[in-house]
């Protein structure tokens, strides 16, 4: 099997994409329930003490983890992220098929908290099959619209001739073509170790890192699978 590592060129936008603002407002879904925004406290946090809280849950580190009933959460509040999740998976997915097995999406609500500090975090994860199995999964903060973490995965199961040296490709399309409506500006690409990343974005006077790994496997059965898995790492300055 040959492994394609993604050029620096690619992931950036990728990645970027990933962010995607929560100023797409076409309504999709509503909760039941009126729900409340998140208390004032929830909300006063600055980006970089949530990126702190999820980092200590991520990491395993016993923190305070309560699930949030559905209406506790606000209607602005849900459609902005399902927005978010639904464009990503828009911009990024490949599968150009017909879907022919869709497992229904699903969300689950959670209150993290350390230290007298709490963030809403809404999981958003999604199954389905076209011309690929796909599968997205995505952590997002209820309150800022800002992404956690993020992981899709994807392997072709029909029509892989189709698709056959064109990831690179797709991921710099999807870029490109969302580059100007992002309030994010790419600052950097450095090379950790392997298939990990460190993705520096501009996010007004801040700085935002992420992890990113990505990874295209190709040979010429043909079979293809893409796996990118990307999680905030610090925040500055914001």
């Amino acid at each position: 099997m040959k492994r394609n590592k993604p050029l620096a060129r690619a992931l950036p936008f990728a990645a970027t994409a990933l962010l995607l603002a929560v100023c797409l407002t076409l309504p999709l879904l509503f909760l039941n329930g009126e729900g409340e925004p998140g208390s004032t406290t929830e909300r006063a946090l600055t980006l970089g003490r949530r990126a702190e809280i999820y980092a200590r849950f991520a990491a395993d580190e016993g923190l305070n983890m309560e699930r949030l009933d559905e209406a506790e959460v606000g209607n602005d509040e849900y459609i902005s992220c399902i927005n978010t999740a639904n464009a990503i998976i828009d911009t990024l997915v490949m599968d150009e098929g017909e879907t022919r097995l869709e497992n229904p999406f699903g969300t689950n609500f959670y209150t993290l908290t350390e230290g007298g500090d709490s963030i809403r975090i809404m999981e958003y994860y999604y199954e389905w099959t076209g011309d690929w199995h796909n599968w997205f999964t995505m952590h997002i903060d209820l309150d800022t619209g800002l992404v956690y973490y993020l992981y899709y995965s994807a392997n072709v199961q029909q029509n892989g001739g189709l698709y056959i040296g064109r990831a690179e490709e797709h991921l710099d399309a999807a870029g490109e073509g969302l580059i100007s409506a992002l309030g994010y500006e790419p600052l950097g690409l450095e090379h950790e170790s392997g298939d990990l990343y460190r993705l520096t974005l501009a996010e007004g006077a801040g700085r935002l890192e992420y992890d990113a790994i990505c990874g295209i496997y190709e040979d010429a059965a043909p079979s293809l699978l893409i796996d990118l898995r990307i999680t905030l790492a610090s925040v500055t300055g914001a």
